[in-house]
């Protein structure tokens, strides 16, 4: 029954972190990027990789929060695998 459980717990959570981001897009599209920013970083404390790219291109562009490119390298190691990403770091070390 606790392996049940566990699973059912991960379903729930992979879930509301996906609520979390879709709501966090509609603040962001509304222009409430701190908002938007807040919702993502919750989701992606719960390691949603959507929102952890989000968030990193908050940082790297300054809406919502302080541009910081430092503080996208401490987001979870599955965001710093997505090609885009990679794509993004790239140009901002060519700048």
């Amino acid at each position: 029954m606790s392996k049940v459980m566990n699973e059912f717990e991960n379903v729930v959570q992979k879930y509301v972190a996906i609520a979390k981001t879709i709501q966090a897009q509609r603040k962001a599209k509304q222009g409430e990027m701190t908002d938007a920013v807040s919702m993502w970083k919750d989701a992606s404390d719960m390691g949603y990789s959507r929102s952890q790219f989000n968030l990193g291109l908050s940082y790297e562009t300054g809406q919502g929060v302080k541009k910081d490119a430092r503080k996208v390298f401490t987001l979870d190691s599955s965001f710093l695998g997505c090609f885009l990403f990679q794509f993004i770091i790239i140009m901002y070390f060519l700048q």
